[in-house]
């Protein structure tokens, strides 16, 4: 409903999802990072790595949040349209940060990271319609499974679902999915990886 584009309005489709993810990334600070006394405060960096996640995309129908995977919306389970999707995937993650030196062990760090998914069902949505008729057959996914995957009757506020046949667009499969994480946090300085102690700014050069 927020789209300026008139044909995704009427596809009336949404979604949400809890999201668990496990990952592995590097920083590469741009200007370096130093904590020794009358370093930079400021300290811009580059993030990359790899993520693997769970996902699990629900809607609300009639007043139910109600799980997507299971139904197969997209005629996923049935013959020919092959297996359900995994709720287990992974991504590629890229983005950039800023930390900013509170002390020579304490900084405040701020970045957003972009994950491009290998998955294009974190909404449930990738491929083409599966018609009412074909979604309710005997081997079909149900009557629940025809009405989640179409539900552009509610848009039009018609009660008998609109017929849409089998094969019509209804995602881009083309383009897999991405979500960004924006995160602000607190970082304690163990060690600089020079000295061994923490916070004491490695070894600095004698002074004559």
């Amino acid at each position: 409903r927020k789209s300026t584009i008139e044909w995704q309005r009427q596809r009336n489709l949404n979604f949400q999802s809890p999201l668990t993810e496990l990952s592995l990334m590097g920083e590469f600070y741009i200007f370096g990072y130093e904590t020794y006394e009358g370093s930079s405060v400021f300290s811009p960096y580059l993030t990359a790595g790899i993520a693997a996640f769970r996902f699990d995309p629900r809607t609300k129908f009639q007043g139910n949040i109600v799980r997507l995977q299971p139904l197969g919306t997209e005629g996923q389970g049935m013959a020919g349209f092959g297996n359900k999707y995994s709720l287990i995937n992974g991504a590629i993650t890229f983005g950039a940060g800023a930390k900013f030196k509170l002390s020579d062990r304490f900084n405040v760090s701020a970045e957003v990271v972009g994950r491009r998914a290998f998955t294009d069902y974190i909404d449930d949505v990738s491929t083409t319609y599966v018609s009412y008729e074909d979604m309710i057959q005997p081997d079909g996914n149900g009557m629940l499974a025809a009405r989640l995957g179409n539900r552009m009757n509610e848009y039009f506020g018609q009660e008998e679902p609109l017929d849409i046949p089998t094969g019509a667009q209804r995602g881009g499969k083309s383009v897999r999915d991405y979500y960004f994480i924006s995160t602000i946090s607190v970082n304690v300085m163990l060690s600089d990886g020079k000295s061994g102690r923490s916070g004491r700014g490695g070894v600095k050069c004698p002074t004559f």
